[in-house]
């Protein structure tokens, strides 16, 4: 058993931290095969062995340099059995059981792989993933698209290309209403993303944004697994 901490860095929105070695991106939406996601360059990521894949892959996954102009060589996916702590100066990763007593909001996963939750979008509730490596709350239904606030280009690492995208204000809310967030909402008018979506039945993808008002603990190993929310 392992336990590590690391300070997170933040770049173009996104969560990354370095290890001994090399800068690894924190994302629970990328996917290998279940359990098995997470992969680096050199086959680790701390302590913790993981897939190996060539620079290459994440040189076109990824598209992106440090700003010490090291590139990223690897992707960390806490689904994979890790239960990660993410407050503003520290990420800790463990592959420990973690049972977490003291917190704001819970939202179990309801699926034993993905990071799926149930929640409201603009008061329609269903099945959300939980997308670390994504900046905003993404959906492809423009039945959510109702205000638009704005647009932003965002890398669109499944396919490997820039887009265009409006964003709309979109309000979150967990199931019971004791949370509400107010915030913003890329629409993806794409035939690939729309189909992803409606084979995992999910309504929206749900970015790192919302938890800028929060610590977040990531519970992938143990009895009570989901995302819970802590006051920072």
């Amino acid at each position: 058993m392992s336990r590590i901490f690391c300070e997170p860095v933040k770049k173009d929105d996104r969560i990354f931290f370095k290890d001994d070695s090399k800068y690894i991106l924190f994302d629970t939406g990328f996917f290998g095969s279940p359990g098995s996601n997470s992969a680096a360059s050199d086959g680790t990521i701390g302590p913790f062995k993981v897939n190996s894949m060539p620079q290459h892959f994440f040189d076109g996954f990824i598209n992106m340099k440090m700003d010490d102009g090291e590139k990223v060589s690897a992707v960390f996916n806490p689904m994979d059995g890790y239960n990660c702590l993410l407050a503003p100066n520290t990420l800790m990763i463990s592959d420990e059981d973690e049972e977490i007593l003291d917190y704001k909001y819970f939202f179990p996963f309801i699926d034993p792989f993905l990071p799926i939750i149930r929640g409201k979008l603009n008061g329609e509730e269903g099945r959300i993933f939980f997308d670390s490596g994504a900046r905003h709350t993404m959906f492809t239904e423009p039945r959510f698209a109702t205000e638009k606030v704005g647009c932003y280009t965002e890398w669109m690492a499944m396919k490997h290309t820039y887009s265009e995208l409006d964003t709309y204000k979109v309000v979150f809310e967990n199931s019971d209403n004791t949370l509400k967030y107010e915030g913003t909402g890329a629409f993806v008018d794409d035939i690939s993303y729309r189909m992803m979506s409606r084979q995992m039945n999910i309504m929206a993808m749900m970015g790192i944004d919302i938890f800028k008002r929060y610590q977040l603990f990531i519970v992938a190993k143990g009895q009570k697994r989901g995302l819970y929310l802590l006051d920072i």
